[in-house]
């Protein structure tokens, strides 16, 4: 096998290889998901500190009963911004689980 042949089986190799690998990569659903928001006082005044936030999900747009909550205790906010981590403490169910 001359070396241009050589060269075409290894990267015809490596790409297959990559191509099978990601294949399992991209099947696996998240544990969790990054949220970040603003909030706000009851007078609409940005909230600095830390607070205890609780977050809920719920199946339809208004009302209904959440499937999934979950409180963050002393999450840090700077002029109203704060980022969590949702399904860190409890797992966020599939949603063909609800």
């Amino acid at each position: 096998m001359n070396a241009s042949a050589k060269v075409l089986v290894l990267s015809l190799a490596t790409f297959l290889f990559v191509s099978f690998a990601s294949l399992g990569i991209a099947g696996v659903v998240p544990n969790t998901l990054n949220y970040q928001g603003t909030l706000t006082d009851n007078a609409g005044q940005l909230i600095t500190g830390s607070r205890n936030i609780t977050i809920s999900l719920y199946t339809v747009p208004t009302g209904g009963t959440a499937f999934w909550t979950e409180q963050q205790t002393n999450v840090v906010l700077k002029n109203g911004q704060f980022s969590v981590v949702l399904g860190r403490l409890l797992q966020i169910p599939l949603i063909h689980q609800i």
